[in-house]
């Protein structure tokens, strides 16, 4: 009887949620571009802890299984909109499917781990992995759902980043007269940023501060996280990698919206920090996994170029060009197993290109408002440039 009541109200509690913290969206909604931090919590959470903020190796083996054994059905008649679902213990989630049916059941694999209604909403219990099945007529789908354990590391994680910065503007008044600093500098984004390892070591004479966060908008960005994450940090250069999520993640974003949240972005930063502080934003490659969304993004890059070529210390840096072969497409030994997130290749080609021009610009002053990467890949010769796929 206990149990029961403890399951009712965890489902009272969810649902609850639900309306407070827009989960809905996490589900598959459009990111509204003026997010306050709270309605991005879930997103931090779930990509820090992808990054091994908490353990959970098990978990993310299971998934891979399940998902490569049902991921034949994205082509089929009937089947989940979004197959992944990876989520905390007390939430729900609406399984959406590629089409409307009239008669459809769900059922879960694991029901004390994720339950099912009829409607498709999906409540998370407790961690571990579950298959919620769909089935209408002859016509049968399947989606995987990851429910991760607590996440107070990860919290803690995001408390400390925070904290961390107030204390930077007394470090710099304390440092001694005529001391000699090293320019600080901030990376911020999704998870391309987010999971480049060897950025400390891409900026020669630099000190670096990854404050990425993957599965992040541009629109989540310019809401409140620049005023979290950027801001108290009181960089010398700030380089951005952000859009990718805006337009790939939902496919609802135009590429106007997308160049208008990036400068949206670029402007508060400039309003907090000045005029003098070199931006940077590196432009969107088009990864393998997501070639639907190619036209936008180019359309985007486009975009946000002029709009850097017209601002004063806002630098481009093409680096797209450089993850593609000869024919116009992308190289795949570029890109790691899931076609979407740079390879270790991909991720030489941004210290090469991103890491020393930013280094070099802020350390000389340079004034160019576009870098082309393509053109310094040109000189400067990698033995993975000739992987032509």
């Amino acid at each position: 009887m206990r149990r029961k009541l403890k399951i009712f109200l965890c489902s009272i509690f969810a649902l609850l949620l639900v309306a407070a913290d827009g989960i809905a969206a996490f589900a598959g909604g459009n990111d509204a571009s003026g997010s306050s931090f709270a309605e991005t919590d879930s997103y931090f959470y779930l990509s820090s802890y992808e990054e091994g903020a908490v353990s959970a190796g098990n978990l993310r083996k299971t998934s891979a299984r399940l998902l490569k054994k049902y991921g034949k059905e994205k082509t089929a008649y009937l089947h989940f909109t979004y197959p992944n679902v990876r989520i905390v213990p007390f939430r729900t989630v609406k399984l959406k499917l590629n089409r409307t049916v009239r008669k459809v059941s769900f059922s879960s694999s694991a029901p004390k781990i994720v339950s099912v209604s009829r409607k498709g909403i999906i409540l998370s219990k407790k961690s571990g992995t579950a298959v919620i099945t769909a089935k209408s007529g002859k016509y049968t789908c399947h989606a995987v759902v990851t429910v991760y354990p607590s996440l107070g590391a990860v919290s803690e994680r995001r408390k400390n980043r925070v904290i961390s910065a107030a204390s930077i503007s007394q470090q710099r008044k304390d440092t001694k007269t005529g001391q000699t600093t090293k320019k600080r500098v901030l990376l911020a984004g999704s998870s391309s940023f987010d999971k480049w390892s060897t950025a400390a070591y891409a900026f020669p004479g630099c000190e670096v501060i990854n404050n990425a966060i993957g599965r992040t908008t541009a629109g989540m960005w310019a809401g409140t996280l620049y005023e979290k994450l950027i801001v108290p940090y009181q960089p010398d250069a700030l380089v951005l990698y952000v859009g990718v999520n805006d337009i790939g993640r939902t496919g609802k974003v135009s590429a106007q919206e997308c160049a208008d949240r990036v400068k949206r972005l670029i402007s508060n930063v400039r309003t907090s920090l000045g005029e003098n502080l070199p931006i940077f934003y590196v432009s969107m490659v088009y990864a393998p996994g997501r070639k639907k969304t190619w036209q936008s993004q180019m359309e985007a890059n486009s975009l946000i170029e002029e709009y850097c070529q017209s601002q004063k210390n806002v630098f481009y840096i093409d680096i797209a060009s450089s993850f593609m072969n000869s024919k116009g497409k992308p190289i795949k030994s570029y890109f790691s197993s899931d076609q979407i997130h740079p390879s270790t290749k991909g991720y030489r080609i941004f210290s090469r290109l991103v890491g020393r021009k930013v280094a070099s610009i802020v350390s000389r002053g340079q004034t160019e408002n576009t870098v082309s990467a393509a053109a310094e890949a040109a000189s400067d010769t990698d033995a993975s440039q000739t992987d032509q796929q």
